[in-house]
Parts: C-alpha cells; structure tokens; sequence
C-alpha cells in the first residue's frame, strides 16, 4: 500500500517534492527561530509553543509512513495562520526587505506548484477523466447493482484486497481480504480460497467465513498473487496450475455447481472494451440442473 511506504519513496524531483509532498512543514523553521529568539510573548507565543509538538510528531510519522502527509500539513497550515497573526501584533517585529522577501518565496512555493501544475496539463489538453476516475465509477456501478440485487440481504464479498475496499466504501458490504494490516486473517483466508486446487475446500473456506459472493475484475483480480502466496512461492515465481480463482477466470475453467454467475455488464467506455467482470453469488445447495439453467441465463 502506497501509503504506508516511506515519504522519500514519493518524491522524485522538484516537481513531486513541490505538487505531491508540498513545502510547508519547513514553517517550523522560522516558528522555532522565533520562540528561540522570544521575540514573541504572552499567550500567543505559549499557543506558538504548544502547536509545533503535534506537527513535528505527524512530520516525523509521514517520514515513515507517507499516510500521515495529510494530517501534518494540516497542523501545519494552523501554525503558519498562528504564526502570522502573531506576527503582525508583535511590537518589535519589523518587516525588513530580506523577510518580505523570504516570506514572499515561502508563500508562493507553498500555494502555486499545484494550480501551475493544473493550468500546465489543460494548456497540454491533459484534462478530463483519467482511467483511475472512469474505474472507480466503475466500481461504484457495481456496488449500487449488487446491493440492488442482493436486496436487504446481507452481502459478504470476496475480491482482490483493493476492489474489496472499495465495494466495501461504495456498497456497505462486509468483505474478507484486505492488505491493511489489521486484516491479516482476512487476507490469508483470501490467499486460501483463491488458491485452493478443490473447489470443494474453497467451498468450506468460503461457507466457513460467511462469504456470499465473489468478484473477479478485469483488474486487479489477485488470483496469481493469492496462488503463490497459498503455495509459498514468490513474486517472480510462475502460479500454479489448477489455482481456484485463475480456473475461474479461464475461459477452459469448469465452474462448480454451487456458484451461480449474475450478468453484470461493464460501463460502455473505451478502456473496458471486451472486458467481463465476473459477479458470482455462492448458493451451496443449488442443484446442477439450477446451476446449468442460472450458466444458460448468464451466458
């Protein structure tokens, strides 16, 4: 997960140092400059004091875990407003041409990078919806089709971890396999089901974790990786053959009778032309006769 890695691995450059990462924990400079100096006094300067821990703590933990960037220039941004108001009442402050200038800088480096950025991709006719924006509409499509289906009935789905996350947001469902790291039962339970070489233990595992239906994308499906990871084997390693999920998704695959395949139609958009998003619904007693007219139906 992209958020939990270092800051250092986002930036790349002055640009995504600028527009990704921003500039604006460096006010803990002049902050601290200033409090050291106790050119501020009273309350004011007792507020100063007690806003920079938080923020040095959240900067601290972005270092580590790029997550919390967000939170840290929040507090940030509350220091930079609390530090200029008390600037401009503090009697010995002077506004030199030197720190007019040094703010002028900090100030345009902190709010121009992004809306250049912005006005740069529309003069290169970059504008409109990215593939990401027209997948997560995607996705939300599908969240509002399956709770309609499904009615009031409780929906479990099992997916790849981020689609899970999603349907999980967008649909109000529960779901099994995510990668957070609170969920590590759920995304070894993931690895077991889609791995499983007998449909029959994917069907215990399954019926043994409430799971109600299953979703297989056009992206991100995690059925290789969730075969290597139930077999032990690395990244670069080939899948094993017979993997419950890849016989799902290959077009020589056998389907058991105890999942009934719902017709679920992808968006008309270019990027999803001769995609099939694969909606199964777990029904462990129906009969092959139903699991034949249900394939019949869906086909």
């Amino acid at each position: 997960i992209n958020e939990y890695t270092r800051l250092a691995t986002r930036v790349d450059g002055w640009e995504s140092l600028l527009v990704g990462v921003n500039v604006l924990p460096l006010v803990a400079l002049p902050a601290l400059w200033l409090v050291w100096r106790g050119e501020l006094s009273g309350i004011g300067r007792t507020a100063l004091i007690l806003s920079l821990p938080p923020a040095l703590l959240l900067s601290l933990m972005s270092w580590s875990q790029q997550r919390w960037l967000h939170v840290a220039c929040a507090l940030w941004l509350a220091v930079l407003v609390g530090l200029a108001a008390l600037i401009s009442r503090a009697p010995n402050w002077r506004w030199t041409l030197p720190r007019r200038l040094a703010a002028g800088v900090f100030l345009a480096l902190v709010l121009l990078p992004y809306p250049l950025r912005a006005g740069l991709d529309f003069w290169r006719g970059q504008t409109g919806l990215s593939r990401e924006n027209i997948r997560q509409f995607a996705l939300r499509d599908l969240a509002f089709w399956l709770r309609r289906h499904s009615g009031g009935d409780p929906v479990t789905v099992l997916a790849g971890p981020t689609t899970t996350a999603e349907l999980v947001y967008h649909g109000g469902f529960r779901g099994v396999g995510t990668l957070y790291w609170e969920n590590l039962a759920g995304l070894r339970a993931l690895s077991e089901i889609y791995g499983a070489t007998d449909p029959m233990r994917a069907l215990t595992l399954i019926r043994q974790h409430g799971i109600t239906h299953l979703v297989l994308p056009p992206w991100g499906a995690f059925a290789d990786e969730a075969a290597r990871l139930a077999h032990g084997l690395r990244a670069g390693e080939t899948p094993p053959a017979g993997a419950f999920a890849r016989e799902l998704l290959s077009p020589e695959g056998s389907l058991p009778d105890w999942l009934r395949p719902l017709p679920y139609r992808l968006p008309e958009a270019g990027q999803f032309k001769g995609a099939l998003l694969l909606v199964f619904e777990v029904v462990p007693d129906q009969t092959p006769a139903a699991a034949a007219l249900a394939l019949a139906r869906f086909l």
